[in-house]
Parts: structure tokens; sequence; C-alpha cells
């Protein structure tokens, strides 16, 4: 016995459907800032933080508690909200430098100043007591701003501070490494 082969049904077009069609707006070109010399050349490739609108903060829950309640509870029952790593951390106590970092932040807040805090601490828990402040973090090369926001609250600061750039090689003999620069002709 012989199998026949089975005849492909032809497929039967659909007419296609005209999208209404929609203005495409080209963003605004960005501001061009001016050129940067030191340190703050080395800023260049770093990625930018989203910002975070205001109402949205009015919503964040963290663990069930808003905001407002997590910055008037104590500092025991806040532990006690965080993940494991972190709790373990700050069961066992605070550093000295997180401790002048958090003094530092603390005189900050009192006094309403708007000027960053610089730091060099990156393995410090963001609390509570610190949303709204901007964090000036080193990074081996310069000092990168941080708002910190409700979302940051129990993360490690350095989480939010890249401390190498993003590779990105072009042709051979232009951004490439040196063991790019020839290409073996075939």
């Amino acid at each position: 016995m012989s199998k026949k082969p089975e005849q492909k049904k032809p497929e039967q077009k659909k007419p296609e459907q005209k999208k209404p069609e929609q203005k495409a707006e080209a963003p605004a070109p960005a501001p061009e800032a001016p050129q940067e010399e030191g340190a703050e050349a080395g800023r260049k490739g770093w990625i930018a933080p989203a910002v975070i609108s205001q109402e949205e903060w009015k919503n964040y829950k963290y663990r069930g508690y808003t905001l407002e309640e997590l910055q008037r509870i104590s500092m025991e029952d806040f532990i006690k909200l965080l993940p494991a790593r972190q709790r373990r951390s700050l069961m066992r106590g605070l550093k000295p430098e997180h401790k002048k970092l958090l003094e530092r932040i603390r005189k900050a807040v009192a006094s309403g100043s708007k000027k960053p805090v610089r730091t060099h601490v990156k393995d410090m828990i963001v609390l509570p007591e610190m949303v709204g402040l901007t964090l000036q973090v080193y990074n081996g090369i310069t000092y990168i701003p941080i708002q910190i926001s409700p979302w940051h609250i129990g993360r490690y600061i350095g989480e939010f501070v890249p401390t190498a750039k993003i590779v990105q090689h072009g042709e051979p003999g232009l951004k490439a490494t040196r063991s790019s620069l020839h290409i073996a002709a075939k």
C-alpha cells in the first residue's frame, strides 16, 4: 500500500483592516550638556535614574505599611519587616561609617537642606527616614546622585550606583579592544 501525499488547502487571505493613522510625534531633542572636565567627564555613559512623581509616593506600601507609617514606627519594628539579609545586618548593629552617614542624613533632614549628602558607603541599607533626600554616592570615579524614593527602602545604596560602564564596541580600530584591531582576511 502506498500512501497518498496530503494536499494542502489553499489559505484564504483575510482582508487587511486599515488602522487609523496616528500622528507620530517626534520626541523633542534633549538639550546638549556643556562639556565637562575632570571627574565630571567620567560620568558620561552612566544610566540616569527615572524620576517618580509625588502622586505615586502616596500609593506606595512596603509590606502593608504606608510611607508615613514606616517613618513613625520604631527601628526594631522596621527591622522585623526587612528581608533576612538586611534584617540580620541591622540586628548586629550599625558600623561606625554607617552611624556617621546616618547622623549626617538626620542633620540634613532636620535643617531642611536641599544640598545632597556625599558618601562612599555603599553597603548602607536605605531606611524610611532617608526618603526624599539626594545622596551622592562615590562609584570609584565620581559621585553619582541618587534621589531616594520609597521604592529604595530595604535595599542597599550600592545597588543604585553602577561601578562599571557599559562596553560598546564598534568597528575594529574604533572603540575596540587591542585584540580586535585586526581582522583575518579570508
